[in-house]
């Protein structure tokens, strides 16, 4: 995946994101909590077995987070004696408490 190609896929995850919190706050952060345990390496489909999901908008949860479980690990593989997955954690967290 190329730098541009990779730098559009985070944006999108994250302008879902942003479309999925104006849509529904309080849903919204049983997805952040799903995210953090994506984050944690679980499996994107263990994870959904445990939230129910209604967003009406952008892309679906499952595929959100399977996208998201990939660009961690890329990150981890790009950024591997640095902070990998972490970055791009704290990029969607700090994109969400500021918007």
């Amino acid at each position: 995946m190329g730098l541009a190609t990779k730098n559009q896929a985070i944006r999108g995850v994250i302008e879902d994101l942003k479309i999925k919190k104006e849509e529904k706050p309080n849903e919204f952060n049983n997805l952040l909590k799903a995210i953090d345990r994506v984050w944690n390496c679980e499996e994107p489909d263990k994870v959904l077995m445990g939230y129910k999901f209604s967003f009406t908008k952008g892309l679906s949860v499952e595929a959100l987070l399977k996208i998201l479980k990939w660009l961690f690990i890329e990150q981890d593989i790009t950024y591997w004696n640095y902070d990998g997955r972490e970055m791009l954690k704290k990029a969607i967290m700090g994109t969400m408490s500021s918007s």
